[in-house]
């Protein structure tokens, strides 16, 4: 997953990246570097970004986790 991809998906939601990294269960450092493409986000990551990018309304079970 490409780092224009991933700005792609946290755009679509509307939010920060502290907002969006918290509710992915990371650092909003850690969703820069993949952002910044500094570095790549491992298979769960790419799984849960896709998942969340073809199901949107996942992101409002996974904010309940």
């Amino acid at each position: 997953m490409s780092p224009d991809e991933i700005i792609n998906i946290r755009e679509a939601f509307n939010m920060s990246r502290g907002v969006f990294a918290n509710l992915l269960h990371t650092s909003a450092r850690t969703l820069e570097n993949w952002e910044q493409g500094r570095s790549a986000p491992n298979g769960q990551a790419i799984t849960l970004l896709k998942l969340v990018q073809r199901h949107p309304e996942t992101l409002n079970y996974i904010a309940e986790l």
